[in-house]
């Protein structure tokens, strides 16, 4: 498993990026709409680290592992530059792909590039440029309620990890 040098190392550098966007947006006094919506993707982004270093605890002891079940209903793969984590039951998916992270829940989902938010509601589909603030401002209700539901889901699995790790390490 390579969850610490691939995932997490780009959550954290997009966690950078964004917070040197609000930085850089309240230093110019931008609209307060737009500072809110940089502030809620940071919010998501802090709560997809700490899922992401729960799940790095399985790197030490699935060292040798591309793929396969890792973790309760955790299935975990990795193929060159491509990284998921998924569970079924309820439909989770996080996945990596170098310039992108994608997190999904049901019908619900968010890719998350440097510049660009691409999100998913049932078959709406849009990406929005991170420094077009008009266009972020008029879909603040949709991204916040899709960043609202995967946090939510993010949140009530971290433990899964943690559960796991312990079981392990006590065989």
């Amino acid at each position: 498993m390579n969850i610490t040098n691939s995932i997490l190392r780009y959550v954290n550098n997009l966690h950078e990026q964004f917070s040197e966007k609000l930085d850089r947006a309240v230093r110019e006094d931008t609209s307060k709409e737009y500072i809110q919506i940089l502030s809620e993707l940071i919010s998501f982004i802090v709560i997809l680290r700490k899922f992401l270093n729960n799940a790095s605890m399985l790197d030490n002891l699935y060292t040798d592992v591309k793929s396969g079940r890792v973790c309760f209903q955790w299935l975990y793969t990795e193929d060159n530059d491509f990284v998921s984590l998924v569970r079924f039951d309820p439909r989770i998916n996080i996945s990596y792909n170098n310039n992108r992270i994608y997190i999904g829940f049901n019908n619900k989902g968010i890719n998350i590039y440097a510049n660009v938010i691409e999100y998913y509601i049932n078959s709406l589909k849009e990406a929005i440029d991170l420094n077009d603030i008009n266009s972020l401002i008029s879909r603040k209700s949709l991204i916040f309620n899709i960043l609202g539901t995967l946090k939510a889901e993010l949140q009530h699995f971290e433990e899964d990890f943690i559960k796991c790790a312990k079981m392990v390490k006590v065989r």
